[in-house]
Parts: C-alpha cells; structure tokens; sequence
C-alpha cells in the first residue's frame, strides 16, 4: 500500500472554571506522505510554538491506495 496522505489533529484540553473539561483541536491536512513520526512531532511542536498552544494529544491520519 502506497500512502496518499498524511494529516495530524492536534488536540489540547482545558479546564474551565466549573471544573469542566473541554478538548480543543487543530486539524492540518496534507501532509508529505513521507514524514515520519519524528518528523510530525516536530512539525506540532513548530506548530505549538507559533500559536502558543500546547497539545495534550497528536493523532496521525494515513489514507492509503489499496488498488490503483
């Protein structure tokens, strides 16, 4: 299987005042396909520098060619 794309959701928690807790996420699309994990943390700690925010969570998304 060949990788087509590569996204990343960065995802931060807060807590607000009444105790409750809300997630807050950043999704960027289209990836180089051939990054690799070292390459994608340091893409959302780039990411997190420039916007100040801190991400509790990085999900990586493959979409992958089966037959083509």
């Amino acid at each position: 299987m060949n990788t087509k794309n590569i996204s990343i959701i960065l995802t931060q928690s807060h807590t607000a005042p009444n105790g409750k807790t809300t997630n807050t996420s950043r999704k960027i699309n289209n990836l180089n396909p051939e990054a690799t994990t070292n390459d994608l943390r340091k893409f959302a700690e780039t990411i997190a520098t420039l916007t100040g925010e801190h991400y509790d969570q990085i999900e990586v998304v493959k979409t992958f060619i089966i037959k083509g």
